[in-house]
């Protein structure tokens, strides 16, 4: 599997806060969401990805072996 940068994924700072990163996740799971429904643009991993992105960075543990 690839290296995705979360930070770069959500596009917020490397130093955002707890509400910045579910901010972000919300407006890219929408982004994704709307796009499944319409459009081929995305795919359901892309949803899995973002999730797994928002877990990481909002779990100090996971966030720290991500960093």
């Amino acid at each position: 599997m690839d290296y995705i940068n979360y930070w770069q994924y959500f596009n917020i700072d490397y130093n955002a806060c707890d509400i910045a990163i579910k901010t972000a996740f919300v407006i890219k799971f929408k982004e994704i969401y709307n796009a499944l429904k319409v459009q081929n643009i995305y795919s359901i991993k892309d949803l899995i990805i973002c999730i797994k992105a928002y877990e990481t960075l909002t779990t100090p543990y996971f966030r720290f072996l991500h960093n």
